[in-house]
């Protein structure tokens, strides 16, 4: 039974450690973590990607249980809080996850998805609440539209509606303004300063720089994250040796998608170019119909109109079984990391047990040995970044496609995932780099920048 009186403290953590086995040792996710909160406070949780931040919010939220040290929340010792009380610490605590899409149910309408959460608490008139949160995060009008028809930002301003919905005590948010556009992370955070400083909520929220996150009263750092390799050099990688003696692994020839019929534009005009076996080369361009079709194509999901793609020098029946892409905006599933991974493995051809034992053997190149259990829809940005390469590699490709493998990641997580693919580079397979981002694409051994149909090389500082 939960008892607290007004003048205590709403959230009290006390040494709170999580660690993950791992083959030869125990990871630390968290260790020796000390804050307190009172009523009406905001407080952030800043720290780099892998720091620990989401594991910290899951254990507020009271979907881990706390490892060692006490937290104690609303009067709930989460420490010792038996599966009677959980039903009630769920209603005084909302959890807006890192991927708030996943809070949305896609066949609801927005008014519908903020109900359905003000309905969790029998005290709320849920209509009457959905229409005010729907108004106060500038959704007024969209009442009958369903999540697929509102944009990035507009979603992550439902699920904040939502989050609030069933009026908790305190609200929890990971990471609220990660992968947005700088516009739409003006709203949202102009949009969560408002509402939350308006009702006074006891809100926590984890972020990267809590300067440019919604304003909060105090501020907890996590160290830096463990095991992340180290940043790569910034410059233009060195010229290797025997360059001329490398096998193309993707050959592009004079790739022509779409027709010029009626003076319409082709998405792709006469591309031609090549990845060759240990070799990064990025694509510069921004990510709409010409990238997407390009990526399309070299991935053997689609064929060209006119023109050639070779793959280890064939053209295939099954082309995209040689090709690890790394997609953007994938939406991770509720299977455990090593059963997405294995999963990969068996598509391309493998065997059960082949599959097995090469999503071990991904997971620890990854460094997601202590993930191997853990949903994917659990893990951080940074570690859902990792887990999406071990998939890609868990097919044994010729090539990996990497699209924005960086976006919504800190610099140190970003030097780390391009340090990754570098390495996968180094072990013979071909990487093709597709970036909006110049600095990341300064990383590759050579840079195409797509534009008007049309792929140009340039030296990569130009």
């Amino acid at each position: 039974m939960s008892t607290v009186s007004p003048h205590d403290p709403l959230v009290e953590v006390w040494g709170l450690t999580q660690t993950y086995p791992a083959a030869r040792e125990e990871l630390v996710a968290i260790r020796d973590v000390e804050l307190t909160l009172a009523v009406g406070e905001r407080l952030a949780i800043v720290g780099p990607s892998g720091s620990g931040k989401s594991v910290l919010l899951r254990v507020l939220a009271g979907l881990q249980k706390p490892q060692a040290g006490r937290v104690r929340v609303a009067g709930y010792d989460l420490t010792a809080m038996s599966d009677g009380e959980r039903a009630g610490y769920f209603r005084q605590v909302s959890f807006v996850c890192q991927r708030p899409d996943h809070a949305l149910w896609p066949a609801l309408t927005a008014e519908e998805n903020v109900q359905l959460s003000a309905s969790a608490s029998p005290r709320v008139p849920a209509q009457a609440v959905a229409r005010d949160l729907l108004t106060a995060v500038g959704l007024a009008g969209r009442e009958g539209w369903r999540p697929a028809e509102l944009t990035v930002g507009e979603r992550r301003r439902l699920a904040f509606a939502a989050g609030l919905a069933s009026q908790p005590r305190l609200l929890l948010v990971d990471d609220p303004l990660g992968g947005l556009d700088a516009d739409s992370a003006e709203e949202v955070r102009a949009c969560m300063d408002d509402v939350l400083g308006q009702r006074r909520i006891s809100s926590i929220l984890a972020t990267r720089d809590h300067r440019a996150a919604p304003r909060v009263d105090w501020v907890v750092e996590l160290p830096g994250a463990r095991r992340l390799p180290l940043a790569p050099n910034s410059g233009r990688p060195p010229p290797r040796a025997g360059d001329d003696g490398r096998a193309a692994v993707l050959d592009v020839r004079g790739v022509q998608v779409g027709s010029s019929r009626r003076g319409r534009r082709l998405a792709l005009s006469e591309v031609s170019f090549q990845v060759r076996e240990a070799e990064v080369v990025s694509v510069v361009g921004d990510p709409g119909g010409e990238r997407s079709a390009l990526l399309a194509l070299c991935a053997g999901r689609e064929r060209p109109d006119v023109g050639l793609v070779l793959l280890a020098g064939d053209v295939e029946q099954e082309p995209w079984r040689k090709v690890g892409w790394m997609a953007q905006g994938s939406v991770p599933s509720s299977k455990t990391v090593a059963e997405e991974v294995a999963s990969a493995a068996r598509i391309a051809g493998g065997s059960p047990r082949e599959s097995a034992a090469l999503a071990a053997m991904v997971l620890k190149a990854t460094g997601l040995e202590h993930h191997a259990g853990t949903p994917v829809s659990r893990l951080s940005a940074w570690e859902e970044r990792c887990a999406t390469l071990a998939r890609a590699l868990a097919r044994v490709p010729v090539l990996v496609i990497a699209e924005e493998p960086t976006a919504g990641l800190d610099p140190q997580a970003s030097a780390a995932i391009l340090s990754m693919l570098r390495e996968v580079a180094d072990s013979g397979i071909g990487v093709l780099l597709a970036t909006s981002q110049k600095a990341v694409a300064r990383s590759a051994d050579r840079v195409l920048v797509l534009s008007d149909g049309r792929v140009r090389e340039v030296d990569p500082f130009e």
